[in-house]
């Protein structure tokens, strides 16, 4: 309302500057005279209604204001009187003319055209009073009092005009109050978050908890309402007894990473389980102890067991330790190999240590686990660890370290896969077998009431599948159906350039090197080593045994084979002899071959190329258990038992594959090689497979990389694509039946 009237002095002065161009109207207020006291003195107009109050306008000088109101027949309903304590200052610079239209504006909305609501004695609370700080003006005491000061000394005279007394106050129109702005208030994000994690808990949901937490990007603790805390275990503290011949208490260690982009948590563990054997249904109340296994993990204890997988690896040899794939392959952090760019003195042998950008944690918990004799795994009296250097009982253990783990971690409802790179393939095969066999009853009924998982999957990263034996060609003896590694070693070494292989890709090679071993050089070698005795010769006759010469048929065949051979191997000076006596081991005479067998690219000057990275990786792993692990060991960890293994039974472990199958047919499996891996050479593994109808079922995927695929940084990504489908191939899940 006050705005109104400070709009209305403007209309008044202009009114009162020129009354002959702007004539009043019959009854309207004679002009006022300004007093030498500065104020306003008029007398009462025509309209006036008896009583009202007279209204004093104090103005502040140099303003000059002239109030002539247009006439107005007030009645008492539009009537304000204005209470004498209603003083408003009004600021000079407002000052300006407005047409008498402008006026005429004014008196419509204050006979009618405003709200009627609106019209009413103002209360002195109403009053408006312009700060001095504003104005410029008056004296500030004064002006909290509600009264204006007098000029000031030596101000200018000021024309004024004051308004009658019966003035009619303009109404102002009803507008929408402006809403206070609530001062800013800081509130912390994750308190809602905080609140339903704790009525979760309360609800005994504590994976629902920690969902509700990530959500509100609280991940660390929404990972510490489930995860173990940080514990150091020191084997000093934990001296075995004759009723506990080890603590199976773990170590932990609490860490992150980033994985796609998304910060993950995760525990590192360590420690040993002990390895009983099956329940005696004779007297299920013994328990027969037979080896403490050590084992290195990490899990992502934040996610549901249910449809959390955990993968159980293992190396081989027979007689390695976890260390290999432990160190290089899918754990959170590895030591950067990059075969076959390896330096030529052992001096220059480092490898550094960086996060795992292919690790696998995002789809599985990861076990490394040692075998008997190795790391610091070791059989419990009565028994020794020779026991156990036998591949049955072998896969007895690892059968019983699942186990174990598996209850004691309430994983039974968890997919479970087995990985085994070289020996420890055929590890896993046997192991397999074992588990199916032995079904649900392996493991205690899960505390949840899910339906316990017996075996998921395994993956065979370089396995020995064919065995002792060659059964491509019917031939017994070493036949490790080479030929094709041979020839990719040759196809490294020559380059592009001068290769057999041209511009076929490495894949393209690979399938022309099985089609020619297949069509062209296994009947060939079957040709050129059959021998037909000549009639009369050896035995009774009397004469030196004697071979019929090869027929004109048998020596087109050999020279055709033998003159491809040389293209591929870039030996033109290669005789019959060196293609076709040696089961297909065929001599490398390219210069720049070395001795590898592991990765035939690798060559050294003062080392041994097959051996390089095991000390290296031993140091690695005994330095990462008390730092990264939070282990502390009184002993020494092995990376080999140096032990003699038993290889009496050596049947690679096809028929236990298929013995796991005829069990649980939706096992998934997977095959890794290398294609410079001349330990295990991907074409016996393709070889045996098809022989065993397996082919079809069980996928064989290369890589360009050695026994250790994962060492070369070009296999690894291929790789992990792989494996990721792997993993994520359906069933996802597979739940045995009751047997």
């Amino acid at each position: 309302m006050n705005l109104k009237i400070l709009y209305l002095f403007p209309l008044l002065a202009l009114a009162a500057c020129d009354n002959s161009h702007n004539p009043a109207p019959a009854g309207a207020a004679l002009p006022a005279e300004v007093s030498s006291a500065g104020t306003f003195e008029a007398s009462p107009p025509e309209t006036a209604e008896a009583g009202a109050a007279a209204t004093t306008i104090m103005v502040v000088p140099e303003t000059a204001v002239a109030a002539v109101p247009e006439t107005t027949k007030a009645t008492p309903e539009t009537t304000v009187a204005a209470v004498p304590e209603t003083t408003v200052a009004v600021e000079p610079e407002t000052s300006k003319a407005v047409a008498p239209e402008t006026t005429k504006a004014v008196e419509l909305e204050a006979t009618g055209r405003g709200v009627p609501q609106a019209t009413s004695t103002r209360a002195p609370e109403t009053t408006k009073v312009v700060a001095p700080e504003a104005t410029g003006r008056g004296t500030p005491d004064a002006t909290r009092a509600g009264v204006l000061s007098a000029p000031r000394a030596g101000a200018p005279e000021v024309s004024k005009a004051v308004a009658p007394e019966t003035a009619v106050e303009v109404v102002p129109e009803v507008t929408e109050p402006v809403q206070p702005v609530p001062p800013s208030v800081t509130v912390d994000p994750g308190a809602t978050a905080r609140l339903q994690a704790a009525e979760l808990m309360k609800a005994g949901k504590p994976y629902e908890a920690a969902s509700v937490l990530k959500e509100a990007g609280l991940d660390e603790e929404a990972y510490a309402l489930i995860a173990p805390a940080d514990y150091a275990f020191h084997q000093k503290d934990h001296p075995a007894t004759a009723t506990a011949p080890v603590d199976e208490t773990p170590s932990s260690m609490r860490h992150s990473m980033t994985i796609d982009g998304k910060t993950v948590w995760f525990t590192a563990k360590a420690g040993h389980y002990i390895a009983y054997a099956p329940k005696d249904p004779k007297n299920p109340d013994k328990k027969d102890a037979k080896a403490a296994i050590f084992y290195m993990s990490y899990t992502r204890d934040d996610l549901p067991p249910e449809n959390r997988p955990v993968t159980f690896f293992f190396n081989g040899g027979p007689g390695s330790s976890s260390v290999y794939l432990h160190t290089a392959s899918w754990a959170p952090q590895r030591l950067k190999v990059d075969t076959p760019n390896i330096p030529k003195l052992a001096k220059d042998l480092k490898f550094p240590l960086i996060d795992n950008a292919e690790t696998l944690l995002d789809h599985t918990d990861l076990v490394f686990v040692d075998p008997v004799g190795t790391g610091l795994s070791k059989a419990i009296a009565p028994h020794k660890n020779e026991e156990f250097y036998v591949a049955d009982t072998d896969a007895a253990i690892v059968r019983d370290f699942v186990a174990r783990y598996v209850n004691t971690n309430s994983r039974q409802s968890s997919p479970k896969y087995l990985y085994g790179e070289s020996w420890g393939g055929s590890r896993i095969a046997f192991a397999s077998a074992l588990m199916e066999d032995a079904g649900i009853s392996l493991y205690e009924p899960d505390p949840s009431g899910r339906p316990t998982k017996v075996l998921t999957g395994l993956v065979f990263n370089s396995p020995l599948l064919n065995g002792s034996s060659c059964y491509l060609f019917n031939l017994s003896g070493g036949c490790y159906l080479t030929l094709p590694t041979r020839a990719f070693t040759v196809d490294y070494l020559l380059g592009p350039a001068k290769s057999w292989r041209g511009k076929r890709t490495l894949e393209e090679y690979a399938d022309y090197l099985r089609k020619f071993s297949e069509e062209r050089f296994a009947p060939t070698y079957v040709k050129y080593n059959e021998k037909v005795q000549e009639p009369g010769t050896g035995g009774k006759s009397g004469k030196p045994l004697a071979y019929k010469p090869k027929t004109p048929e048998v020596l087109a065949l050999v020279e055709s084979t033998l003159t491809e051979l040389r293209n591929i191997f870039g030996d033109p000076s290669m005789t019959a002899d060196e293609a076709f006596t040696k089961y297909g081991d065929i001599s490398i005479k390219v210069p720049g071959f070395g001795s590898g067998v592991y990765d035939t690219r690798l060559k050294a000057d003062d080392y041994d190329v097959n051996l390089f990275e095991e000390t290296i990786f031993g140091d690695h792993i005994s330095s990462r258990l008390p730092t990264y692990l939070n282990y502390f060991t009184e002993g020494k960890y092995l990376t080999n038992c140096g032990c003699k293994f038993n290889m009496k039974r050596n049947p690679g472990g096809v028929v236990e594959i298929t013995q796991a199958l005829t069990h649980d047919p939706k096992l998934k499996m997977l095959v890794l090689h290398g294609y410079y891996d001349m330990s295990t050479p991907f074409f016996g593994s393709e070889s045996t497979l098809k022989q065993a109808k397996l082919d079809k079922i069980i996928p064989v995927k290369l890589f360009e990389g050695g026994h250790m695929t994962y060492y070369t940084e070009a296999a690894r990504g291929p790789m992990k694509k792989e494996l990721d489908a792997f993993y994520m191939a359906q069933p996802a899940t597979t739940v045995a039946s009751k047997n």
